[in-house]
């Protein structure tokens, strides 16, 4: 059992430092080709793709603390006030990011099934109340 044990703490750091390694240079870049895209014409989708990057990287960022909670073998040893928060952020931020693929999954249905109507309707302030409405109820 022991060494099951280790053998599923090894793999999920593996997996971690993977996602913490190319995820956080991933969406560095993208929340800065996004932001330079939004600077010269927003739309809602380029709002939200902004949104779910900078919940991906509030995620990004408090990995390393999931690591090393991994590495404690699910132990805490770290300051007390850092456990409630971080498991708000950790699965906060999961169902944040899902609630972004969704409305861009939406956003994305109208353009297809209602091209005209969508394109004289759409408007970059509707992504940024849905972005509010997201980051609230997550």
């Amino acid at each position: 059992m022991h060494s099951e044990t280790h053998e599923q703490i090894e793999l999920v750091l593996v997996v971690y430092i993977i996602t913490f390694i190319f995820g956080l240079p991933a969406n560095i870049v993208a929340l800065y080709a996004f932001i330079k895209k939004v600077r010269r014409r927003a739309t809602p989708v380029d709002v939200l793709l902004i949104g779910l990057t900078v919940s991906d990287l509030v995620f990004l960022l408090f990995l390393p603390l999931r690591m090393k909670e991994a590495i404690d073998h699910d132990v805490w040893k770290m300051p007390d006030f850092l456990c409630p928060l971080l498991a708000i952020v950790f699965y906060g931020t999961i169902y944040n990011s899902s609630l972004y693929l969704t409305a861009i999954s939406v956003e994305r249905y109208l353009g297809v099934a209602f091209p005209i109507k969508y394109k004289l309707n759409r408007k970059p302030l509707y992504a940024v109340v849905g972005s509010v409405i997201i980051w609230t109820i997550s």
